[in-house]
């Protein structure tokens, strides 16, 4: 059963691969709208891609059926359609993107030309830190991962992060919002040479962040069987990581709503340093050895690999208010 989801996962990324030139270009246009203070424009356009993503699933996943008695056409490529739904939608949203922008502030300075070696510079030292702190998220998870592998119940402990991870996406969502306002908020107030307007905004948004984060906990907390039981049903162990993961996390999603929009206000100012820090600190220094210890040498299994994700979800905001309040980001030169 492994082996065939191996298999099935590797057809998903080799198709998925295919589009990953399209959602980076998609993120340097939405990023660059977001900093002009559109942030319509891109919502309308994701809006788009999804509603294609969503029709692709349906025309490439399942073979072809019936809904309310109209017949579905379908190619019955289950994950390799699911992989090409979302490399097609991307392809469609980067066209969108490109066409639009230029009909923007931003269109008369579009250009294809090689950056200069002084632009070069200034747009790596804020790009790389950022860059790896990606990637410190990307790598860390996968060696949670093979904690989880070594643990007894790790599979279906395995397969319930990106159930979980989605349902929590419920009470993170907002606080993305908020992230990206602020974002741009705090970079016009500099350069409006008003950091103490900058302070105010990023404060505001993220306490706006917390309250409805907590909003959404109580519901997600509560009800997080029945949910889990409604997509996942008969598969009971995954059902039971589902629940406990979820129930975990929400003890300390007020810490990662803060940690998200300061950390996305400090990125606006073009301070990702400090950020780069939190992650190297609360992921590696942290959440990876203290993952390995609860569920391995303690005992507490996948338990213990869950407290650990919570308790460093914590830390991470914690730090992230720190970082904020100590007002580096206010002089960073960019």
């Amino acid at each position: 059963q492994d082996k065939e989801a191996i298999v099935q996962m590797t057809r998903f990324v080799l198709a998925y691969s295919i589009g990953l030139p399209e959602i980076s270009v998609i993120q340097v246009l939405a990023g660059s709208l977001r900093g002009i203070g559109d942030t319509k424009s891109p919502m309308v356009i994701s809006g788009l891609q999804i509603f294609l993503h969503i029709l692709l699933n349906f025309l490439l996943i399942f073979p072809k059926h019936k809904i309310f008695g109209i017949t579905i056409p379908g190619a019955d490529l289950g994950l390799t359609g699911a992989g090409l739904a979302l490399s097609f939608s991307a392809w469609a949203a980067a066209i969108g993107y490109s066409l639009y922008i230029s009909k923007t502030p931003l269109g008369p300075v579009i250009s294809f030309n090689l950056p200069q070696r002084e632009w070069t510079k200034r747009i790596l030292k804020i790009a790389v830190p950022a860059c790896a702190m990606a990637c410190l998220r990307v790598f860390s998870l996968t060696a949670f991962t093979l904690v989880l592998k070594s643990v007894a119940g790790g599979s279906a402990a395995i397969g319930a992060m990106g159930t979980a991870f989605a349902l929590e996406s419920v009470m993170f969502m907002p606080a993305f919002g908020l992230s990206t306002s602020a974002a741009a908020l705090v970079g016009q107030s500099l350069g409006m040479k008003r950091p103490d307007r900058a302070e105010r905004l990023a404060w505001t948004a993220s306490h706006h962040a917390a309250l409805v984060t907590v909003a959404l906990c109580g519901p997600v907390f509560f009800f997080a069987p029945g949910i889990a039981h409604i997509m996942l049903e008969g598969k009971d162990a995954i059902i039971g990581e589902v629940t406990m993961l979820l129930r975990w996390l929400c003890a300390t999603e007020i810490f990662f709503a803060y940690a998200m929009v300061l950390i996305g206000a400090m990125q606006g100012a073009g301070e990702t340093r400090g950020p780069l820090w939190i992650s190297i600190i609360c992921l590696w220094g942290m959440r990876v050895p203290l993952a390995w210890l609860l569920a391995t040498q303690l005992g507490f299994g996948t338990t213990g690999a869950w407290i650990a994700m919570s308790v460093t979800q914590g830390i991470q905001g914690v730090m992230a208010m720190v970082l904020f309040k100590m007002g580096r980001w206010k002089t960073q030169k960019v």
